[in-house]
């Protein structure tokens, strides 16, 4: 699984943010 992917499975197991993607595009949504 690479970053994009685990990032998007946080968000949607979670509701929030992925720390990584909120500093990078500074939003929630892929």
């Amino acid at each position: 699984m690479n970053t994009k992917e685990a990032g998007k499975r946080v968000y949607q197991e979670t509701g929030t943010c992925y720390e990584v993607y909120r500093k990078l595009k500074n939003r929630c949504h892929w």
